[in-house]
């Protein structure tokens, strides 16, 4: 059997090319989204173990994420649902709404030219994708 070596994105070793298979069914998160996923984990898996640390891939992706998020409060997500429902009644896929709330495109037009799957609902219709914009921009500094 073919000894299991690091997936070449994670040259630490971190985590194995088999490990990174089971991520396909994952969802897309906004930035938003993954600190506070991110800090509900850490402080779990903290308050089962006095002795737990968190993995090098998970302190670096917090420190990135205080970096780019640090607003966002994670002792409450409710923003962030709206966010989501936002973009949802809106029919923007998952991918797409992680895009625009990590983005974070002013007009329509940046949207759709850095968001080409934008253009087939939104090209013939761009006040609504504003609109959308002006709400994603309201609800992140609500954070």
């Amino acid at each position: 059997m073919a000894e299991e070596r690091p997936h070449k994105a994670f040259p630490d070793g971190e985590f194995t090319a088999a490990e990174l298979k089971d991520l396909g069914s994952c969802n897309a998160l906004s930035n938003q989204e993954a600190k506070i996923v991110l800090k509900r984990f850490t402080d779990s898996a903290a308050s089962t173990s006095k002795t737990w640390v968190a993995p090098p891939l998970a302190q670096k992706a917090m420190e990135y994420l205080e970096k780019v998020e640090p607003k966002t409060d994670t002792s409450h997500s409710r923003t962030v649902e709206q966010l989501r429902e936002t973009v949802q009644r809106a029919q923007i896929d998952e991918f797409e709404m992680a895009l625009l709330a990590n983005l974070t495109p002013e007009t329509a037009d940046e949207a759709l030219s850095i968001i080409p799957s934008l253009q087939d609902r939104f090209a013939e219709n761009k006040e609504q994708l504003q609109d959308v914009l002006n709400e994603i921009v309201t609800l992140k500094q609500l954070q």
